[in-house]
């Protein structure tokens, strides 16, 4: 008899957690980059070697380069390295798309 009181104290101390859940919350992050005409390639100089500087990702900051009062975005990123021959390389460029 014992057991069976405990079985049910314990199906009722569980069920008491089950109801409905919350509803699904949307997505907290949306993709504008394309909308804002932000485009961003990073290029790490992956040489195959496992370079220092391969194994880290690039940075971004906001700031206002231009002294214009508006945000520019910068978006740092690397190039080849020494005895690599990678073709296509991205150029750094800051622009101001305030």
């Amino acid at each position: 008899m014992a057991a069976f009181l405990s079985l049910w104290a314990l199906l009722v101390v569980v069920s008491a957690g089950c109801g409905p859940t919350d509803p699904e919350i949307g997505p907290a992050f949306v993709e504008v980059a394309q909308e804002a005409g932000i485009e961003f390639h990073h290029q790490n100089g992956a040489s195959g070697r496992y370079y220092y500087v391969e194994t880290y990702g690039s940075g971004a900051a906001f700031l206002d380069y231009d002294n214009d009062g508006d945000q520019d975005l910068y978006g740092g990123n690397s190039a080849s390295l020494p005895g690599d021959f990678a073709e296509g390389v991205p150029q750094g460029a800051i622009n101001g798309y305030g």
